[in-house]
This record gives structure tokens, C-alpha cells and sequence, in this order.
């Protein structure tokens, strides 16, 4: 009865069909050329010009290479070096400064060619992190690194990424590296790879967490030590003054979002989706977001496999997806590293026997994301933080997903 049983759940599967593949590779096609017309324009205008977030990583380079590393959290030494457009009100350096040993090299440029250029090695890195993950992804097109390019351009937070000049298509690298290097079984390489993206511990942490919970101390260990290098080299950096600078700093964005330009509206995940719900009661903000992002983290923990299998990634899709969630500080270029989620959700489901109800719900969970003028509308309304209820059936649906796929392997 069971290989019936399979073949029925198979031939009930749309994602099992090859037209499905076509008609998927045709909307990434599409996707990527509205993205690149769509965004190319601002980003000519406003990038080359120091209206973006690459300015941060251009003035924090230049303030290390003029030996003023000490002074590197001072607003007033930041508003010195900054491009004319954050002069008057800096745009604020405040990731930790090891990050910029991958910056320095741009200082001697001028600004526009160094934004150019910058954004020229984001596209070698998204095709060295399509190279590193294609081998795990057999069930979508052949060759598998060009599809997970092409999807990649048409994710629209990586185009953002790209507008901006951010460094979040850095962190999808380091993902992907980890991704790889877990289901190669090499868990401490594993650990201290993902701990070099912390220069956005805000989503990186959430990440990692539940492999402390569920004590797998391979990664915990190699996680640590990397983490005590990166701390160690940003120390070295700044000295024990610019750490404590650091720390004032982060205090002040704290209690006055506004003097680094922070938008909780704006965030995608629970911090901002419970700001734009309750936005006169902070306290109670502070609160109820904890405590969802405590039970996103609990799910995904317990949810943790035994085995480096197709369920583990499923687990690890999950994991992205809670840790977005979870993240105090989440913008729509922060989201780049779920487009490797995404990538393994669908090489799961390729290679499924779901049935079609499954199926179809999991197709559209994961195409939402994918809908850029859905991100537009709620940009350009001020409301992005309703993005959060995508994330949220995302990760409801992999949860259901990978249960069923649970189910059907415990049969067969």
C-alpha cells in the first residue's frame, strides 16, 4: 500500500509537474527585470551621490584609515567625513568596527566609483553563495547556481540591498556558507562562519540561538570563538574607548530613534508590526515583542532535527524565518538572507509527495515574497511593518510543511 500511496501523493503534487518549473522561471525572469528598472533609477540618483546607506561603511573606513579609529562612534568626527547629504543629521556607523577591514580598501576611492564598484563585488557574492549552495538544491533547474542567481535578482530585498549599497548580501554569503558547512556535517567551522555576520546580531543571534538550546556545542563552540575574534578585532579597532562610545551610542538610538533615522514602522518584523498596532503604549511594545520573539525562537527549537537531511532543511528555513521575526532591528534589505530559505523550501517541495493542498498553500506562502509592488504599496503608505503577517504565514506554513513531510516519511 504505501508505494500506491506515494504515487498518489506525488501525482496529487503540482510542484512534481515540469510545467511548474517553466512557469517559475519565467516570473523570476520577469521579476528581475522590473527590480533592475524599478530601482536602477534611485539608485543612480541617490546612491552615486551619498544619499545611502553605503555612506555609513565609506565614512567609517575613512575615519579607521585616517587613524581615528578611537573617535569612530563620535557623531561629530561621523558628520565630518560624511557625504554631503549626512552632513547636518549623520547617518550613524554603529555596527561593531571589525566589519570595516572589508570596507578600508574603498576609502581611497572617490564615493561614487566606490559605490559602483561595491555593488559590482555584491553580484560576485551572490554568485559565489549560488555556487556554495546549488549542490544541496538537485531538485530545481539545472544549473542550479544560475537559477539561484536569477532568484536572487528577483527577491526584491536584495535589490534594495543593492540600492542602498547595504552589506546584507555579505550576510547572505555567510548563510549560505553555514548552510553548507552544517549539512556537510562540520558544525564548528559551521558555528564560527555564521558568527562573523555579527555585524548584524540583531538577526544573526535570534539564528543561533537555538542551537545553544538544544546544546549542539560544536557549533556553540566554534560560534564563540569566532565571536571573541570578531570582538577582539573590533577592540583592536576602536580601542576600550570607542567600545564604550559604542555603547552610548547604541543607548542613545535607543531612547531617540530618530537621530539614526530609525523607523520601527518601517520593520518587517514583531518589534515593528506591534508598533504600528499600539504605537502610543512603548513599554507594552517592548513587552509583548520579547515575548513572541521568545516563543518564535521556542518553535524553532523544538523543532530542531536529529538529522542533516531534507527536514533539516526545512528546520533551517524555519529558523530564518523566526529570527527575522524575532530581530529588534529588521529592514526590507535585512530580509536578503531568506531568499536562501526560500530557494530550500522549494527544493523541498520539487522533490515532495505532499498533497496538493499542501503544495499549492506552501507555493503561495513563498511567491509572496516575491511580489515586489506588494512591498512599494506598503513602503510608499509607511505601513512595511504589515510585511511581518507575510513573514508569519511563511513560517505557519513551513511549520505545517515540514510536519507533513514528517508524517509522510514515518509512513514510508
Amino acid at each position: 500500500m504505501q508505494p500506491a500511496e506515494e504515487t498518489e501523493l506525488s501525482s496529487r503534487s503540482p510542484f512534481t509537474s515540469g510545467y511548474a518549473r517553466w512557469i517559475l522561471l519565467l516570473v523570476l525572469i520577469l521579476l528581475a527585470a522590473y527590480n533592475v528598472l524599478r530601482l536602477l533609477p534611485s539608485t543612480v540618483v541617490y546612491g552615486a551621490r551619498g544619499a545611502a546607506d553605503f555612506s555609513i561603511f565609506y565614512t567609517g573606513a575613512t575615519i579607521v584609515s585616517r587613524g581615528l579609529g578611537s573617535h569612530l562612534y563620535d557623531l561629530a568626527v561621523q558628520a565630518h567625513f560624511h557625504s554631503p547629504f549626512y552632513r547636518t543629521h549623520p547617518l550613524p556607523y554603529n555596527h561593531l568596527a571589525y566589519e570595516l577591514l572589508i570596507f578600508l580598501p574603498f576609502a581611497s576611492i572617490p564615493f561614487g566609483k566606490a559605490f559602483w564598484l561595491w555593488n559590482a563585488i555584491n553580484v560576485l557574492l551572490i554568485a559565489v553563495s549560488a555556487v556554495i549552495v546549488s549542490p544541496y538544491l538537485g531538485n530545481l533547474f539545472r544549473p542550479a547556481a544560475i537559477f539561484v542567481l536569477l532568484a536572487t535578482l528577483a527577491f526584491y530585498p536584495t535589490m534594495t540591498a543593492f540600492a542602498a549599497g547595504q552589506d546584507s548580501i555579505v550576510l547572505l554569503l555567510i548563510f549560505s556558507g553555514t548552510y553548507a558547512l552544517l549539512k556537510s556535517g562540520r558544525d564548528v567551522a559551521a558555528g564560527f562562519m555564521l558568527a562573523l555576520g555579527l555585524f548584524k546580531f540583531p538577526l544573526v543571534l535570534p539564528f543561533a540561538l537555538p542551537f545553544l538550546l538544544r546544546k549542539q556545542w560544536k557549533f556553540v563552540r566554534g560560534f564563540t570563538l569566532s565571536g571573541l575574534l570578531v570582538g577582539a578585532t573590533s577592540i583592536a579597532i576602536t580601542g576600550f574607548g570607542g567600545v564604550a562610545d559604542y555603547f552610548r551610542l547604541m543607548n542613545v538610538l535607543a531612547r531617540h530613534p530618530e537621530v539614526g533615522y530609525i523607523a520601527p514602522a518601517q520593520m518587517p518584523d514583531a518589534r515593528g508590526f506591534l508598533f504600528a498596532v499600539m504605537p502610543h503604549w512603548p513599554q507594552v511594545q517592548v513587552v509583548l515583542a520579547s515575548v513572541v520573539g521568545v516563543g518564535f525562537i521556542a518553535l524553532a527549537t523544538a523543532r530542531f532535527p536529529a538529522m542533516r537531511d531534507v527536514d533539516f532543511d526545512g528546520w533551517f528555513s524555519l529558523n530564518l524565518f523566526v529570527a527575522a521575526m524575532a530581530s529588534p532591528h529588521l529592514y526590507r534589505h535585512d530580509m536578503t538572507p531568506l531568499i536562501l530559505a526560500v530557494l530550500l523550501c522549494w527544493n523541498a517541495a520539487f522533490g515532495s509527495k505532499v498533497e496538493r493542498r499542501f503544495a499549492l498553500l506552501f507555493g503561495i506562502a513563498t511567491l509572496l515574497f516575491f511580489v515586489t509592488p506588494v512591498y512599494e504599496v506598503l513602503n510608499d503608505r509607511g505601513v512595511t511593518s504589515s510585511f511581518f503577517l507575510v513573514l508569519l504565514f511563511g513560517a505557519i506554513t513551513i511549520t505545517f510543511f515540514q510536519h507533513r513531510q514528517r508524517g509522510i516519511s514515518a509512513k514510508t
